[in-house]
């Protein structure tokens, strides 16, 4: 369990780390190639996601729901940023059979700017991870 924790904390250390400075990165970028300008940036993050397949009959969930929030957000703010905060390959029936890749290749057509590692990712298999 103590494994389980330090790992956890890291992972969450990390990608705390990761967001601040794609943030800085990208803000940084922004005001020296606007002079004074100000530029709207919006996040649009999602995480723990291990599978795309609606709910409730199709009222709830659902990654063609997802990507219909993420266009509309774009059309307002077009300087936005689709974030993957990490855990989509474990634990699910799809990902034990597939070794995860049905959600890497979901979501490498959902079009991620950046993503991040869970610790669900470091749970099924490492070599899973590094095909991502």
């Amino acid at each position: 369990m103590r494994n389980y924790q330090a790992v956890r904390g890291r992972m969450t250390r990390a990608s705390v780390l990761v967001i601040v400075t794609t943030l800085f990165s990208v803000l940084t970028g922004s005001a020296q190639q606007a002079g004074e300008r100000t530029t709207r940036i919006t996040l649009l993050q999602v995480n723990d996601v291990y599978q795309f397949a609606p709910v409730d009959r199709g009222t709830r969930g659902g990654l063609a729901r997802v990507m219909t929030l993420k266009k509309q957000i774009q059309k307002e703010s077009p300087h936005t940023l689709f974030l993957f905060a990490g855990d989509t390959i474990s634990p699910s029936v799809e990902s034990i059979m597939y070794k995860g890749a049905q959600m890497i290749e979901s979501w490498n057509t959902a079009g991620l700017d950046y993503a991040t590692l869970g610790n669900h990712e470091l749970i099924l298999d490492l070599k899973c991870s590094a095909n991502a």
